[in-house]
């Protein structure tokens, strides 16, 4: 069986988390914060300014929870990551949301047992969310500089043949570490398949590469490549 190498937001779940309890809680702050037009900081440090600021709001480690409460995985997927897991695929997210939000969703799916997590470090201090840099990060040309390097990542947690499942244009570092053998799973209409769509940036992907537009596909094609 394969090692499966998921993202997580749009991806294991159909939201962004980060936007979607910052979204949710303060709305004004992501406008602020978060669609500022281009980043000068890394990821971590723009979301440790937000959740501050939320802080200083009244906003409380329950408001978090309930919102992410919310946030379903499909029952397609869930029986399809259940099924793999037990063939023996070995399970993996690497994912720039953060370790807190990953953990409460995943447990209230049932799932957190099925998956090693590489994503940014979140601890709450009282009721302020601090998110940290992930300890591994590596200077990469094609990722923003301080956020995670997915592809390095890949490289680092490679053990077999590997399946990488995505959407974002984060997304695109692992798939240029993808070799003949492996297969990138990628959701259409989004960042990434966009990005795929230039031939100069195919022409670096070696995998076979297979498109998703729902979670009904993406667990038929979970099932078949995962072998």
């Amino acid at each position: 069986m394969a090692q499966v190498l998921f993202d997580f937001d749009h991806t294991i779940i159909d939201a962004d988390s980060d936007h979607h309890v910052v979204g949710t809680l303060a709305p004004h702050v992501m406008r602020t914060h978060m669609e500022t037009g281009p980043r000068r900081q890394s990821w971590p440090t723009v979301m440790s300014t937000c959740f501050e600021e939320m802080h200083r709001e009244g906003i409380t480690r329950s408001d978090f929870e309930r919102v992410l409460a919310t946030v379903d995985v499909h029952p397609a997927l869930t029986l399809a990551l259940r099924s793999i897991a037990d063939q023996g695929a070995k399970l993996g997210i690497i994912s720039a949301a953060n370790t807190f939000f990953i953990d409460v969703i995943l447990r209230r799916h049932d799932l957190q047992h099925l998956f090693t997590v590489d994503t940014y470090p979140a601890v709450l201090e009282g009721d302020t969310l601090r998110v940290g840099d992930y300890p591994h990060t590596e200077p990469c040309a094609t990722c923003f500089a301080g956020d995670l390097c997915k592809g390095a990542i890949v490289r680092r947690l490679r053990s077999r043949r590997v399946v990488y499942v995505g959407d974002g244009s984060n997304d695109l570092c692992a798939c240029f570490q993808l070799q003949s053998d492996d297969v990138a799973l990628v959701r259409s209409e989004f960042s990434l398949a966009k990005l795929l769509a230039d031939n100069s940036n195919r022409a670096r992907v070696a995998a076979h590469v297979f498109y998703w537009a729902n979670y009904d596909e993406l667990a038929a094609l979970l099932l078949k490549h995962s072998q």
